[in-house]
């Protein structure tokens, strides 16, 4: 079989039978197409590994970072995991190549719980009271005060939240679901303000002029220009909310459990990098001073 008509088949498998997300197949899509365009054999059996090793080499030669080359291997391992299941393939090339690619550890960039206290009284003292203030000043709160991805956020509908209960069902990543508790009773009421003043009936809370579903980059811009306004950084990205939401709950003794569930982390292997927090980082975080209680404080 082909190489190009394998992916197709294993990208339709990915769909119809493992029911993947739309952004997965994309990225599954974008990383097997490069494959097949360095490859120079037209069908998969030929394959070997010493494809599969000068593959590995284009990538470390044209300067991939070692998390971009994993994603990338574990893209095409999977292609030849199906193909050999599918008996497409008699032999596996993977099982004949060792792959030890090491990562180094990065501790996530966090706020510090100072700059996080800016950024809230910024947004309080603010003069702007139209409803794309309160759309972006929900944003900010919502990503600080739960910790959910860009995606989840944007995706969020009317019909997922249940305000008597105070929470939002988020469909995070493998469409798996979690609650989010919203405790500040501010919040809760701003979200309650832009339901109302965006006339949502129902579908995406998150709109733009347009009243069409706010897009991921439109997030990343409010806190980019948010927190460059509020605090003078130009480079802080909602990930970056997630990380100090993830950071400010270690700190303050919640089990690793229970932010692995909050976080929405399919393994707690992803959450534990929150406790590999050294001295120099510990001592920019206001321990005693929890984002929910400040928020309670400087936003009313």
């Amino acid at each position: 079989m082909k190489l190009e008509k394998c992916i197709e088949k294993f990208l339709n498998h990915c769909q119809v039978e493992k029911n993947l997300s739309d952004k997965s197949i994309k990225a599954y899509k974008i990383d097997l197409n490069a494959f097949e365009k360095f490859m120079k054999k037209d069908k998969i059996c030929d394959i070997d590994k010493n494809d599969i090793k000068d593959y590995l080499n284009y990538l470390y030669n044209n300067s991939y970072k070692v998390k971009t080359i994993k994603r990338k291997i574990v893209s095409v391992k999977a292609l030849f995991n199906f193909a050999e299941f599918e008996d497409i393939i008699l032999q596996n090339p993977f099982r004949k190549v060792k792959i030890n690619l090491k990562e180094e550890k990065k501790l996530p960039k966090v706020l510090t719980l100072t700059q996080v206290k800016k950024i809230f009284e910024c947004l309080k003292n603010s003069e702007k009271v139209d409803k794309l203030y309160k759309r972006n000043l929900l944003i900010i709160e919502l990503l600080l005060l739960s910790g959910m991805r860009v995606f989840e956020l944007c995706n969020i509908k009317v019909e997922m939240i249940d305000f008597d209960d105070r929470l939002i069902l988020i469909d995070g990543k493998g469409r798996k679901q979690r609650k989010i508790y919203i405790s500040n009773d501010a919040t809760l009421q701003l979200l309650k303000d832009v339901v109302k003043i965006f006339e949502i009936k129902k579908g995406y809370v998150f709109l733009n002029r347009s009243n069409k579903p706010i897009t991921d980059q439109t997030v990343r811009n409010v806190v980019k220009n948010i927190c460059k306004e509020c605090i003078g950084l130009d480079n802080i990205t909602p990930h970056i909310f997630r990380h100090t939401f993830a950071t400010v709950l270690i700190n303050d003794g919640v089990d690793i459990r229970h932010i692995q569930f909050l976080l929405g982390h399919s393994s707690i292997t992803t959450t534990q990098i929150y406790t590999q927090m050294d001295d120099s980082v510990c001592k920019k975080i206001v321990m005693q001073n929890p984002i929910n209680e400040m928020l309670s404080k400087t936003i009313s």
